[in-house]
């Protein structure tokens, strides 16, 4: 089976939509650090995944090539 590749408007798109995750993992990240320590664990390990997530996204945006859009 051959994989097509994706079009720029997908990687935009997908992009976008890492984007959008990040936000909330941030903002749940905020969210926790306002209720106190109870919340510790859960803080780094959503700091951990949106530094994946924010890792990922900057890959992502580097692979695009918009002189052929």
């Amino acid at each position: 089976m051959t994989k097509t590749a994706k079009t720029v408007e997908q990687k935009v798109s997908d992009c976008q939509s890492d984007a959008v995750v990040l936000a909330g993992m941030v903002e749940a990240i905020d969210l926790m650090a306002n209720e106190g320590e109870r919340f510790g664990n859960a803080i780094a390990a959503v700091t951990i995944a949106a530094l994946d997530r924010a890792n990922k996204l900057a890959s992502d945006l580097d692979s695009i090539n918009l002189k052929g859009a």
